[in-house]
């Protein structure tokens, strides 16, 4: 996290940009809000670290049924290819 900070649009040009298509350019724009949020979550652990020594990072995550598709035995497995 520190060595290599999280930035997917590394090579990317911004005076570019004006060149795309209007949909590339709200991708781009929400891409890059949701990359600069987990950038400036990364700095705060980073920060947190270099003055404790330590950091933990708390994050809460909901998984609901929809989520996770479970198979209970290879026979199930099985049986689903031969339907």
């Amino acid at each position: 996290m520190i060595l290599n900070p999280y930035n997917p649009f590394v090579d990317f040009r911004e005076d570019k940009l004006g060149k795309r298509p209007q949909w590339f350019r709200e991708y781009y724009e929400e891409h890059k809000a949701l990359a600069d949020n987990i950038m400036e979550h990364q700095q705060i652990l980073i920060k947190r670290y270099r003055t404790k020594g330590y950091a933990e990072d708390y994050r809460e995550v909901e998984v609901t049924d929809e989520d996770c598709t479970e198979v209970t035995s290879e026979e199930d497995r099985t049986n689903d290819k031969d339907s």
